[in-house]
């Protein structure tokens, strides 16, 4: 199938999802070359993405394309799911293809071809109405038989009949799963815990895969049940009698909680990374190399995504465990996982925290390369989709190379990444890759700027119409910063009006990033605010230093509260402690113009503590604080980091008493450690002028980024603030570099 005809393929689907009811025949009717048995498996790979995400839309969308689906393999007669036509159907039919299975399994148990050939022909009977027979049938014949072994034997079909459904690759996905799900519940009918305990724990297992799996129902409640199942199959199953079932049943755990909605989602992901640890006491490398490698993948996932812990720590295992499952899938005997793999240490590279940021970088693009040459446009179009569009990122945030060309691949990556993730058929998706185009054509050097910038802001308002405050909080704010940005840099319009659409964007992203739930995102929009009052034209010029004062304010104070919670490894300190340097230097600057010498010094000298205190605290926490404190303040840092990244998540129960909570909690944090550092954030001015003696002056240094400052002061008295041209700093730097060189060189030799 080449890429024109799948990229027709994806537009009709586009349309026939967007037109109103009763329109689709028509449209179906004027494409009547696409309807063949690519159209239709181009629908089951959207129904399936569909089925997976749980939301009402989603659900609404996957069976009005079903429905498309299985009137188009009518009109072409092409075997294909019905929807359950309830008591009128043929239940002697039913009857009767049930007993042709069971009996083809009785004779071909371990030939899969012989088993799918007949479910093939058979695909009309895969609904709800033979789930329907085989419950009745099924609980029938074991209900009134002895545990002899002919009806052992008669329970493992119902067993295997289970098993093969469940992975059955045609018909509807939902109904084979309901099928396999009918089935298991069956067989444990039969097989108890107390008269068959092995056949009843492999049971218990697979009834779970087929409940973790499961489409239809409530996804949280059937994860729960899942976890139910794989924790009875653990009864019997046990590390000692039955140690790779064990192991499998943990693996399965893992996966269950990985994924789980309900409960603490830190806690489930640290569930899900030592029921793995657990399983790799069995599936070692040399014994169960596949099993392995499964896990390996598994425990990347884990740590990628983990709340707990030192985030640049868990990249480091996240892309040592993908770098692990790769010496066993490899490229040329598992080509799809390989470039799973491939596509998750990518990812894993692209975010990684320690190392040189440039090389990281580089090795994300290759991995994503690799990644390309199995997942084609043609063969695996979701999951082409979905690596394009993280090469675009990698590429847009590319160091080496030419900026201009990795900016124009990074837009061709996201634009080829659209063909797919359509606004009908991945919404989500649509909306976070026209976001993306939004930064790049705002961040882009070729082309007409202006041209540039009209397009950055239509693409955050096509995105928009996702990324809703109902729907997606977080997005929708993340939007209205990165639109305020291109309004307040837009050359075309008027640039007053410009500036007041700039500052409502601001104020609209605050609505969501509040200083409660949100509070590093509601420093650095604060901080875009108060530069976007600075340069604004219209109102009064002292009012609006005085709005730009106050959201400075409020951006340093929320940045010294959050303290250690806003880095993590050396790196993005580096780049943290430079960004909010700018900040306290732009608030100096303010209060200078505003006459406010005393906040101007305050702000001065907490802006050189405030870095230094963070790296005491790293560095010698240990040795500073009691062991007692020590505990307290991990308790203190793990509370407050779970918390956040509930709320973030979407995942607290009752986000603004979660919110206060915390407050409260960094409130104490900060207490403590002030206690043993009670420096840098409590600076006040006037203390300090007043233990100045009559013989005393003191010169504070500071350097902005045009001049350099000297605040002068005495015991009594103003503060007297000596100002430099710019030309002095730069010959300040000039001589700091030459003397720099020059201890250097001395040095060497």
């Amino acid at each position: 199938m080449n890429e024109q005809r799948q990229q027709a393929y994806f537009n009709l689907i586009q349309r026939l999802l967007s037109c109103p009811n009763g329109e689709e025949q028509e449209i179906l009717s004027a494409n009547y070359d696409l309807l063949d048995v690519g159209l239709l498996q181009a629908m089951e790979t959207i129904v399936g993405v569909f089925s997976q995400r749980g939301s009402e839309k989603a659900a609404n969308s996957a069976n009005r394309l079903r429905n498309l689906s299985t009137q188009i393999a009518q009109a072409l007669k092409i075997p294909q799911t019905p929807q359950t036509q309830g008591e009128t159907e043929n239940l002697d039919a039913y009857l009767e293809f049930l007993q042709q299975v069971l009996l083809a399994i009785a004779k071909n148990k371990d030939d899969l071809q012989v088993i799918y050939a007949l479910l093939a022909k058979n695909t009309d009977k895969l609904n709800g109405v033979f789930a329907k027979i085989l419950r009745q049938s099924g609980i029938n014949a074991l209900r009134e038989a002895k545990a002899d072994k002919t009806t052992y034997h008669g329970a493992e079909l119902f067993l295997v009949l289970g098993n093969r459904i469940s992975k059955f690759p045609l018909g509807n996905k939902a109904s084979n799963m309901e099928i396999a799900i009918t089935a298991y519940e069956v067989v444990l009918t039969f097989y108890t815990q107390q008269a068959f305990p092995q056949d009843w724990a492999q049971t218990q297992n697979n009834l779970g895969e087929a409940y973790r799996n499961r489409i239809l129902g409530d996804k949280a409640e059937n994860l729960e049940r899942a976890i139910a199942c794989y924790q009875q199959a653990l009864k019997v199953t046990t590390f000692e009698a039955f140690p790779y079932e064990w192991a499998g049943t943990k693996n399965n755990l893992a996966i269950a909680y990985w994924n789980r909605i309900l409960g603490d989602k830190a806690e489930n992901l640290e569930r899900a990374i030592a029921y793995n640890q657990e399983a790799l006491n069995v599936r070692t490398i040399e014994a169960f190399p596949l099993d392995w490698a499964e896990t390996q993948n598994n425990l990347a996932s884990a740590y990628f995504n983990r709340i707990l812990g030192d985030k640049a720590e868990n990249l480091e295992r996240a892309i040592a465990y993908n770098q692990e499952a790769l010496k066993v899938i490899t490229f040329e005997a598992f080509s799809r996982h390989w470039a799973q793999t491939q596509n998750n240490l990518g990812s894993a590279y692209a975010n990684r925290i320690l190392g040189d940021k440039t090389e990281n970088l580089e090795r994300a693009i290759a991995c994503y390369q690799q990644a390309l040459k199995v997942t084609t446009f043609e063969a695996f179009p979701y999951e082409w989709a979905e690596t394009q569009h993280n090469l675009g990122e990698a590429y847009r945030n590319r160091i080496l190379g030419d900026k201009a060309e990795n900016l124009e691949r990074a837009i061709a990556c996201y634009q080829q990444a659209l063909k797919v993730t359509t606004f009908e058929a991945f919404p989500y998706e649509w909306a976070g890759t026209k976001n993306n185009l939004a930064i790049a054509y705002w961040n882009r050097i070729l082309g007409d700027k202006a041209e540039n910038l009209e397009r950055a802001i239509a693409y955050n308002q096509e995105a928009l119409n996702v990324r809703t405050i109902e729907a997606f909080p977080l997005d929708w704010a993340e939007t209205q910063n990165n639109l305020a940005s291109a309004y307040w840099n837009r050359i075309l319009g008027d640039k007053a009006e410009n500036l007041e659409r700039a500052i409502a964007c601001y104020q609209e992203a605050l609505n969501v990033r509040t200083i409660e739930d949100f509070p590093q995102d509601w420093a650095e929009t604060q901080n875009n605010l108060a530069h976007a009052y600075l340069n604004r034209i219209l109102g009064d010029k002292a009012e609006n230093l005085e709005r730009a004062f106050a959201c400075f304010a409020s951006a340093i104070a929320t940045v010294e509260s959050l303290r250690e919670e806003i880095v993590s490894g050396q790196e993005s300190k580096r780049k943290q402690a430079e960004k909010w340097n700018i900040l306290y230097s732009s608030m100096v600057e303010v209060c200078l113009e505003l006459n406010k010498t005393t906040e101007a010094i305050e702000y001065v000298e907490r802006s050189k503590t405030r870095y230094l205190v963070e790296l005491i605290l790293e560095r010698d926490y240990q040795t500073i604080f009691s062991p007692k404190d020590a505990t307290q303040l991990e308790t203190y840092r793990r509370k407050i980091a779970t918390g956040q990244a509930q709320i973030q998540n979407g995942k607290a129960e009752n986000p603004k008493v979660l919110a206060q909570h915390l407050q409260e909690l960094r409130k104490q944090r900060n207490e403590l450690q002030n206690q043993y550092l009670p420096v840098g954030y409590g600076f006040k001015f006037d203390s300090f002028q007043g233990s100045l003696d009559e013989h005393t002056a003191i010169i504070e240094w500071y350097i902005l980024n045009d001049k350099i400052l000297a605040f002068i002061v005495t015991k009594q008295g103003e503060v007297t603030v000596w100002q430099s041209q710019p030309e002095d700093r730069e010959a300040l730097i000039y001589w700091a570099n030459k003397y720099l060189h020059n201890y250097y060189e001395q040095k060497d030799q």
